[in-house]
């Protein structure tokens, strides 16, 4: 059977931050390769230039071992962990024009139908040209999902979409894993074992207009179990007056930033506390019915 460990989940997480950092600074003009190479030349000059330090630096270490279970800070929790799927509940996206350039909100319902929690998962958003080939618009690393749970993703598409039509859009999941049971783990294993914690409840309790810029100003109310370590990712969420999914976005201060790599994960007080969010107009999508609107955890630590 597959392992599952917490490794792996930090390593997901940076393979996501560095797909975002790399699609964002795509977007940015380059050096001229003739300032790249005089830099390097430079950089070279010096290195060749200093004295060696290798041999005063050379001292013998005793060998490590090999076992993950006896390095400090990574243990492998090895117990079973069966392959799932997520169940696909809705989605759908939007146009919306912000600052002046063309943005796509996207929103994804997800559920786990399983007793346990799963683990990390990956979806996509990608379209299809005009030409037939295929162009991805964005990869997220998702967080745990606890057993029987719905979870929703708003995530805003920045990069080259440009002409694209949210009718070509579409959402691929790849599969995700089961965390073991308990009952399979041995005492070592057990210690360094994270169950998918459960999300917080959120409500939202009120809605007023907002003097400028032009919008809403929704408040909410969340809370947290006492076992929760409060820090979430949160995403709202927008339907029409079918309640049909218009798209949707992360909890941010700017969700449009091009520096919104982490996503908006940030910490809340244990118990319950009254948030709110700024909503510009500019951010709605046309045709969204305001006393629709959902505030809910798109991503749970420890995923």
């Amino acid at each position: 059977m597959p392992s599952i460990s917490r490794f792996k989940r930090g390593a997901m997480t940076l393979r996501d931050f560095a797909i975002r950092v790399s699609r964002r600074i795509d977007r940015y003009p380059r050096l001229p390769f003739a300032a790249i190479l005089a830099m390097a030349l430079v950089v070279l000059a010096v290195a060749i230039d200093r004295p060696s330090l290798v041999d005063s630096r050379v001292v013998e270490v005793p060998e490590m071992a090999e076992t993950a279970d006896e390095v400090d800070g990574w243990t492998w929790v090895e117990g079973e962990a069966a392959e799932a799927e997520y169940e696909l509940l809705e989605w759908g996206a939007s146009k919306v024009t912000v600052d002046g350039k063309a943005r796509i909100i996207v929103a994804v319902v997800l559920r786990n139908p399983y007793d346990r929690g799963m683990y990390s998962g990956s979806l996509t958003i990608a379209h299809t040209r005009e030409d037939g080939t295929d162009s991805v618009l964005e990869d997220l690393y998702l967080g745990g999902i606890p057993a029987n749970s719905t979870m929703q993703i708003g995530q805003v598409l920045i990069s080259g979409v440009e002409g694209v039509d949210v009718e070509t859009l579409r959402v691929e999941l790849e599969s995700s894993m089961l965390e073991p049971e308990r009952e399979s783990l041995s005492e070592a294993e057990l210690e360094d074992y994270f169950p998918v914690p459960d999300l917080p409840e959120v409500r939202i309790t009120g809605m007023e207009p907002l003097l400028s810029p032009d919008g809403y100003r929704v408040e909410y109310e969340i809370t947290y179990t006492e076992d929760h370590i409060g820090m979430d990712a949160l995403s709202v969420v927008f339907r029409d007056e079918e309640g049909r999914l218009l798209g949707g976005m992360p909890v941010a201060l700017d969700p449009f930033s091009d520096l919104l790599f982490w996503g908006a994960s940030r910490s809340y007080p244990e118990g319950t506390s009254v948030q709110s969010l700024d909503l510009p107009a500019s951010w709605i999508p046309e045709g969204a019915d305001l006393d629709r609107i959902e505030i809910g955890s798109s991503l749970s630590p420890g995923g």
